[in-house]
């Protein structure tokens, strides 16, 4: 199992690189965006049952190195041994990070997430409220207004 000091090795050159990047000597960037809190790397032997798996087993006896997971705001990037090169981590934590974050899955600013989870509670009540305005004049309307409310409230 990997000692806790080489975790927070990697997340610490993580986050100097993602700073380094946006500028880590500013205290109102480093408070936005808050990257130490972040990451989360947990091992195969500690995320997944040994007993079930054989490769986690192979690594819980220590017959193949421990594979460990990169997490960013609970979004899995890369995984990585402990004989990997650093740089390797890098490379593919980074390029996880560009297409995450071109898709929206992840944000750089944390506030991000708040804003996006209104705007779309906003767009669900305003859908509501168009759905309330419809008149069924027939029992198939009647059902078609209840399964479009139910569908609104569901996503």
């Amino acid at each position: 199992m990997i000692d806790l000091p080489l975790k927070e090795r990697v997340i610490n050159q993580l986050t100097k690189h993602l700073y380094g990047t946006f500028g880590a000597e500013n205290p109102e960037l480093r408070e936005a965006f808050g990257f130490e809190d972040r990451f989360r790397i947990v091992g195969d032997t500690e995320m997944f049952n040994h007993k079930e798996d054989e490769y986690v087993w192979k690594q819980q006896v220590g017959d193949i190195k421990e594979v460990f997971q990169v997490f960013f705001d609970g979004e899995y990037m890369c995984n990585f041994t402990e004989d990997d090169h650093f740089k390797y981590v890098l490379l593919t934590f980074f390029m996880a990070f560009k297409e995450k974050y071109k898709d929206g899955t992840i944000k750089l600013i944390k506030e991000d997430y708040q804003r996006e989870f209104d705007m779309q509670e906003d767009e669900k009540a305003e859908a509501l409220k168009r759905i309330k305005l419809i008149k069924p004049e027939s029992n198939i309307e009647s059902m078609a207004k209840e399964v479009l409310t139910n569908v609104v409230k569901e996503k």
